[in-house]
């Protein structure tokens, strides 16, 4: 093999290592802060599934301008920093059951379980199951910090 042709050939293999270690270590970013799952089971057979990572919405807060941001009500700004404490806070603890109110046959359960903040809420009519992970809500409320509007 000529010089030419190993020169070419270690930047090749250079390149798709380096491909491979950028794509690690984004998929390392997006599992490892875990996704925003919402489910919503409707009586009438409607289902509906969305999972977002984490890391893509705390992403795209980072590059948001103030017109997006301005569809967050002046009253949820002022608490951005007790968000970010609580959040903090309830990492630290073990899995426990915060709130459960049953009304008739309406049922609600807002829990901590593992990393994630889980709220289950069912209906006659509809099942709803929101996971959102704690880290990623402490992210997301620094991030609105950074962008507070004057109000």
């Amino acid at each position: 093999m000529k010089r030419r042709d190993r020169i070419v050939l270690l930047v090749a293999i250079g390149i798709v290592a380096l491909i491979g270690i950028v794509g690690g270590v984004i998929a390392a970013t997006l599992s490892g802060m875990g996704t925003i799952d919402v489910e919503v089971h409707e009586r009438d057979g409607t289902q509906v599934s969305v999972h977002v990572p984490a890391a893509f919405v705390v992403g795209i807060l980072r590059f948001a301008d103030e017109p997006i941001l301005e569809e967050v009500p002046p009253e949820a700004l002022r608490y951005l920093d007790l968000v970010e404490a609580v959040c903090s806070s309830l990492s630290d603890q073990p899995d426990f059951r915060m709130v459960e109110v049953e009304d008739g046959s309406d049922h609600v359960v807002i829990e901590k379980r593992g990393g994630n903040l889980i709220v289950h809420v069912r209906t006659d009519d509809e099942t709803v199951r929101v996971s959102l992970p704690l880290g990623a809500v402490e992210r997301i409320a620094k991030s609105l910090q950074g962008h507070r509007l004057v109000t």
